[in-house]
């Protein structure tokens, strides 16, 4: 399995984390919870002290709440609003680990950047929620991934030990075009293959795997047997 779908399962599952946070904040409104300073203001000199709360909201000059720090059921979070009160930056750190998402004008997540315990990972959203592409990098190497209007992985590429390798699919997730190493290989919607490169084959006759050359060429069926191959 393409390290893909695991690493953007858990990224999916931390964005509807946060558009319910999102939500969250939405509901809280204008009202101030903490306001900082008031000795001073009494024009009393006042020791040096920690201020502890559970929320602190941020206003401009007309009293528009522009930012809120707070502590939510998952963790702490920084939520940054723009001028018509619609949340845009959000900063939270979950169980899972840190996360940095950039919202819309609508409220929706475009983008989000995450750090968990299988690696960093960055997410692109369309306007409708829809994932359309992703950058990660997992223990066993880095990668990039698009994905159709369907949410259907179409084009990946990425470095496994070393080795780089490029695939892209047809709507149904099938591999059709795939480029590895020394090796490009093309599918129908059939099945028929045709490899260019090296690639392994199995000698029906005795069960043994070899290895053909970079030159060679091998046209395969829908039951991966030998149609040609040369040399």
């Amino acid at each position: 399995m393409e390290p893909e779908t695991s690493e953007w399962t858990a990224v999916m599952n931390r964005l509807e984390k946060l558009e319910k946070q999102n939500r969250r904040f939405k509901q809280i409104g204008a009202v101030a919870l903490i306001i900082v300073g008031s000795v001073v203001l009494m024009g009393q000199a006042p020791p040096p002290r920690t201020v502890e709360a559970n929320e602190f909201t941020l206003r401009d000059g007309s009293g528009r709440v522009r930012g809120q720090l707070s502590m939510t059921n998952s963790g702490p979070a920084l939520s940054l609003y723009d001028q018509n009160g619609h949340v845009r930056t959000m900063l939270d750190v979950l169980a899972s680990g840190p996360g940095l998402s950039l919202l819309d004008a609508n409220g929706k997540i475009r983008a989000a950047l995450v750090v968990e315990a299988n690696g960093p990972g960055l997410a692109l959203v369309d306007g409708n929620g829809k994932k359309r592409a992703m950058v990660n990098l997992v223990a066993e190497g880095p990668g990039i991934y698009l994905f159709d209007d369907a949410e259907k992985g179409r084009v990946a590429l990425y470095l496994l030990a070393g080795e780089p390798k490029l695939s892209l699919r047809d709507r149904n997730e099938r591999v059709r075009t795939s480029l590895a190493g020394a090796t490009l290989g093309l599918e129908d919607e059939e099945g028929f293959q045709t490899t260019i490169g090296s690639t392994e084959l199995i000698t029906p006759r005795t069960g043994e795997t070899h290895k053909t050359s970079a030159a060679s060429l091998v046209l395969l069926d829908k039951d991966k047997k030998v149609l040609w191959k040369a040399p």
